[in-house]
């Protein structure tokens, strides 16, 4: 009977600790990126009463005769399966489509992984986990370019004052019509606005000149500072762009500004010669001025893509994720962090969408796996067991007090 009460007394054990894990669970139906885990029970070993016997040539074997001890843990289940993706409107936060953890530096400098992509910048322009302030690691880069994802990551940073320089304006397109009615000598002025080395704006004056020859326009150039340029531009009896002689102006050796020289390349093969009003235009050159840093996006790769306020974009880096052989034996730290442990594997470095990990998604962040309707079935079946254990140490407590009162 104290063996029944023994072996109780580990079912009630065993029992708390699954409702402790229910519990916990339920607890953080809402925390983002948790992994709802499970308490397997294991037999406690048995004693034997009676070994077996082999068989003979005139009887049969007798099995072995043993007697369970009760219950003890057979493990804590992880489940690491993917909770639902929430949209939240914020670009800042990310979500693992797929497998992968976020690697970060927590506060003690130690390398740990989370699926948690609620981020910030902080006051020095560190990109960080809200609420925990851990790093988030990755690849920076370098005048919009990352050198490599295969050295190790580092963190990443995204002040919001950087300022991307100035480009000067190599090429210039063309486009629009030409007339071909227009009698010679007839002028179609076009000016277009460019930028020089130092970011300062330029005007480059390009004049189309109708010549005696149907179909036939010279081009020049000329403005402050001088640039030159000209050439001739014939068209198709269709009025399709057809030659051009001459596509380069070029400054004076020095602007007035100490900015460089400036040779631009000038595509015509936009343009018509269609019997109708000119329209000629100049609706794209490449140059910029220099920008500031205005906001950042992060597409599905993990890269992280700036925007500044002279309308170009520039690389500004790439998050890392890892993968483990065995996700499930990580080892669980506060704040939905995790470390590698003995069992988990080391952790498997790459870009998202690469090595068989997921695709981030941004603006999302991942909920909790935990099934309500899971939880509560097995809550029901945990208090029954408790009962039944329960209800065994009662009994055998009733067998105890009539055998003392036997003896009595």
């Amino acid at each position: 009977m104290m063996q029944s009460m023994q072996a109780a007394v580990s079912g009630l054990q065993m029992h708390e600790m699954a409702m402790n894990a229910i519990g916990n669970n339920i607890a953080n139906v809402d925390t983002p990126g948790f992994k709802s885990s499970t308490v397997d029970f294991a037999e406690l070993f048995s004693q034997t009463l009676q070994g077996a016997t082999a068989p003979t040539a005139t009887s049969g074997g007798i099995a072995p005769s043993q007697i369970g001890l009760g219950v003890t843990l057979g493990g804590i289940s992880v489940d690491t399966s993917q909770g639902t993706l929430q949209v939240t409107g914020n670009n800042n936060d990310l979500a693992i489509q797929g497998a992968g953890y976020f690697v970060l530096q927590g506060g003690s400098g130690q390398q740990v992984y989370s699926r948690v992509g609620s981020f910030e910048t902080d006051a020095s322009g560190h990109l960080v986990q809200q609420g925990t302030g851990a790093l988030v690691l990755g690849w920076s880069a370098n005048n919009g370019t990352i050198t490599s994802t295969s050295s190790p990551p580092a963190s990443l940073t995204i002040p919001l004052d950087t300022t991307i320089q100035p480009t000067a304006t190599t090429s210039i397109t063309f486009a629009g019509n030409l007339d071909a009615l227009a009698t010679l000598g007839t002028t179609v002025p076009v000016g277009e606005t460019v930028y020089d080395s130092l970011g300062n704006t330029q005007t480059i004056d390009v004049s189309f000149t109708a010549t005696a020859t149907p179909g036939t326009w010279t081009w020049g150039a000329g403005a402050t500072p001088t640039f030159t340029g000209g050439g001739t531009i014939t068209f198709t009896n269709t009025g399709a762009f057809n030659t051009v002689s001459g596509t380069t102006v070029t400054s004076a050796a020095t602007l007035t500004d100490g900015a460089a020289q400036m040779v631009v390349n000038l595509s015509f093969a936009g343009m018509t010669d269609y019997a109708q009003s000119s329209s000629a235009a100049a609706p794209d050159q490449n140059g910029s001025t220099a920008g500031g840093l205005e906001s950042w996006t992060v597409d599905k790769a993990g890269n992280i893509t700036g925007s500044f306020t002279n309308g170009r974009t520039e690389l500004l880096g790439q998050v890392a994720l890892a993968n483990f052989a065995n996700p499930a034996a990580l080892t669980q730290l506060a704040d939905g962090s995790l470390q590698v442990s003995n069992d988990s594997g080391t952790a498997q470095i790459a870009t998202a969408n690469t090595n068989g990990l997921g695709a981030i998604q941004a603006g999302s962040l991942e909920q909790s796996n935990v099934d309500l309707s899971n939880e509560f079935s097995n809550m029901i079946q945990i208090e029954a067991g408790y009962q039944a254990n329960a209800k065994v140490i009662t009994t055998a407590n009733t067998m105890l007090q009539s055998l003392i009162q036997m003896v009595q």
